[in-house]
């Protein structure tokens, strides 16, 4: 849930008076954190009266956030009327923003929150992308210079499995991914005097890989045509010397991991 600055606002009036709680803008990957920091921003305005707000998710047609004035006698939610309707968080917390909510010490948010993810998308209109000017980087924060590749395979492989329930009329309530490998693969060129790849191999350490792709212009990625994709822990699990038409290049692949201590992911961004 992306907290902007222009969902971010809740004006309210209780018996202290008429007061603004603004939410610290981000995003929040759980409701529940939402939920809390709405109720904190509540409770830290000049008002003596104490606020609790909850997200309620007992079914998936029940997913709704609760705002309630605990200790006082008056309560009005002023998405509409308020300072700040223009900035309001209303609508991203499922309320209805055209009116207040006024009348009742606990409102309840009118409209069930979907957090799906879109099943049609829209694309902008881009050529394809060349793959030059790119960066393709082995190895650890002391030594992240550029390998020439001229290839890279990365791949995400996501194993599903199906949650079976009695309830559910097909006897599979939902599919879940338990379980992921990321294989990356590339075939870089053979510097003379050329060993740390082979040590690392054949010690199994540890190494960090990047590839950093897109559009440059001056010099600097262009925004809405690069990305990139970093695995901060990964060993290399073959290592090949090969001929490509008369020069020597290394055939490398990677498997990434996640350690004992839990460290270690795949990450995918977009600029």
């Amino acid at each position: 849930m992306n907290v902007t600055s222009t969902l971010k606002d809740l004006d309210f009036t209780d018996d202290d008076g008429t007061f603004v709680a603004s939410v610290a803008q981000g995003y929040y990957k759980d409701p529940n954190d939402l939920a809390e920091a709405l109720a904190a921003a509540m409770n830290a305005t000049a008002s003596t009266q104490t606020y609790t707000v909850e997200y309620q998710n007992d079914g998936v047609d029940v997913a709704k956030f609760i705002i309630s004035n605990t200790t006082g006698a008056l309560l009005s939610l002023l998405w509409n009327t308020g300072a700040n309707a223009a900035t309001s968080i209303g609508s991203l917390l499922g309320f209805s923003v055209a009116a207040d909510d006024t009348g009742s010490l606990s409102y309840t948010g009118d409209n069930v929150l979907d957090f799906s993810a879109p099943q049609n998308p829209s694309f902008d209109v881009a050529d394809a992308l060349a793959a030059k000017h790119n960066e393709f980087l082995i190895g650890d924060a002391a030594d992240n210079m550029c390998v020439d590749a001229s290839t890279v395979t990365w791949n995400v492989d996501l194993t599903k499995v199906n949650v079976e329930s009695i309830c559910a009329e097909s006897g599979i309530i939902e599919s879940v991914f338990n379980e992921r490998s990321v294989p990356v693969s590339a075939t870089i060129l053979l510097k003379k005097g050329e060993a740390k790849r082979f040590h690392k191999f054949h010690k199994n350490d540890s190494v960090g890989i990047a590839y950093h792709f897109g559009e440059k212009s001056g010099g600097n990625w262009v925004i809405g045509k690069s990305g990139s994709l970093y695995v901060p822990e990964a060993t290399i699990t073959s290592f090949e010397i090969a001929d490509e038409d008369g020069y020597a290049v290394l055939n490398l692949e990677f498997q990434a991991y996640v350690n004992q201590d839990g460290e270690g992911e795949v990450y995918q961004n977009f600029l």
